[in-house]
Order: C-alpha cells, then sequence, then structure tokens
C-alpha cells in the first residue's frame, strides 16, 4: 500500500506577521513573492497537507476541506498566486541549496535549477516551463 504525490499546488505569499532575515527584504523585493510552500492533497485519505520550510524548520500541518476553501478565498482575494505543479521525482547525491524556502520547493517537486533564488524567481521558472495557474483551471 503506496501513495505517491503526483501534483503540488505551490504557492506564494507575503506574511509581515512572521520575522525574517533582512536578507530576505533585500533579495525578496517583489510583493507577494516573500515566501513559498505546498499545499497537497492525499486522495486515498481524503485529506490537505501543507509543507514548508521556515526560520523555524519544516513546518507539515493538515487542514480539513473547509480549511483549505477559506485559504483559497483568502489567496483569491489578495490576489496570491498558487500554481499546479507535476512532480517529478529526480535522485541527487547533492543538493547543495538546501537552506531555504526556494530551494526546499524545488527539491520537493523534482525542479533543479542552479539560478533560482527567490520565490519570484521560481514563479517565473516554472510559468516558463508551461506551468499553468491553479485560478486558469479552478
Amino acid at each position: 500500500m503506496e501513495y505517491i504525490q503526483k501534483e503540488y499546488l505551490i504557492y506564494f505569499y507575503e506574511d509581515n506577521s512572521l520575522p525574517r532575515h533582512w536578507l530576505v527584504d533585500f533579495f525578496c523585493r517583489k510583493p507577494r513573492f516573500k515566501h513559498v510552500g505546498a499545499w497537497g492533497y492525499n486522495t486515498n485519505i481524503d485529506q490537505w497537507f501543507g509543507l514548508e520550510y521556515s526560520h523555524k524548520g519544516i513546518i507539515h500541518q493538515f487542514f480539513t476541506k473547509q480549511e483549505m476553501e477559506d485559504i483559497f478565498a483568502y489567496f483569491a482575494k489578495n490576489n496570491f498566486p498558487i500554481l499546479r505543479v507535476p512532480v517529478k521525482p529526480r535522485w541527487k547525491l547533492i543538493w547543495i541549496k538546501e537552506h531555504t524556502c526556494v530551494s526546499f520547493i524545488m527539491r520537493l517537486i523534482g525542479y533543479e535549477n542552479w539560478f533560482v533564488w527567490t520565490p519570484y524567481q521560481l514563479y517565473c521558472a516554472l510559468k516558463k516551463k508551461g506551468i499553468k495557474s491553479f485560478w486558469e483551471t479552478n
């Protein structure tokens, strides 16, 4: 009995209530693109979950359907981008950039690009690869 995630919803947002290092503000200048995370859905147990990498470590949360509806409404109201990204598992011996939310999400979805450092750069790179917005399909 095995469950393999085939797709994630990758979300980008800005939360000014969380403390962050001044370098984040220096490098991540684009509004709405200060942080990136992922949501997934396990069809076997009918459960939404979220994954984030932050200054607190890796955050893994479970959400009810109502909570996700509220989250989607909040993201739509604030015009925060969400991309529907298929997972491409890749075996990698060495992954040097494993210290930011961007590198964590890149590893999660199997995307490798040495020159992607900020959430906005990741968003642009995924859009360039043809990844569609969640809002276009839902």
